[in-house]
């Protein structure tokens, strides 16, 4: 079987898109939240411990999050105003749906 493998252009999100991206997220009853923050051309999720992750977009709502965890991601439920929620998907582990913090 012979296979050819080409290189897929990065996803480049404009600004006004990354930035209904930014916020803080926690699970319900949770003190911990989580944070999104613009970083230079891109989108960095802030875990509560501090760490920084940086993402790389996929899609305008989905992100390869590869320093999280082999296989990680994150993805933004969006509405008219905004992202509502972020989920962390890690294999292995079910999936941390989080609403946007007020």
């Amino acid at each position: 079987m012979v296979a050819r493998l080409e290189r897929m252009a990065d996803v480049v999100l404009p600004l006004a898109d990354r930035d209904r991206l930014v916020g803080v997220w926690a699970t319900p009853g949770s003190y911990l939240s989580y944070r999104t923050e613009r970083e230079r051309q891109g989108l960095t999720v802030v875990f509560p411990n501090r760490r920084r992750h940086p993402l790389t977009p996929v899609t305008c709502t989905r992100f390869l999050a590869p320093s999280m965890n082999p296989g990680g991601s994150v993805e933004f439920e969006v509405d008219g105003t905004g992202a509502v929620a972020m989920t962390l998907v890690s294999p292995g582990d079910p999936p941390l749906r989080m609403p946007r913090k007020p």
